[in-house]
């Protein structure tokens, strides 16, 4: 049995990350997601 925690964007942090921030749509990080995968071999 295999068991993974996996999280990112640990400080929800919400930045622009489009270089033309001056636009009204401009591209947003995700926001913070943390999980647990569980796997087993048979």
């Amino acid at each position: 049995m295999k068991v993974e925690l996996y999280a990112t964007n640990l400080t929800n942090e919400n930045r622009q990350v489009d270089p033309y921030q001056a636009w009204q749509q401009s591209s947003r990080t995700k926001p913070r997601t943390v999980g647990i995968a569980l796997s087993h071999d048979f």
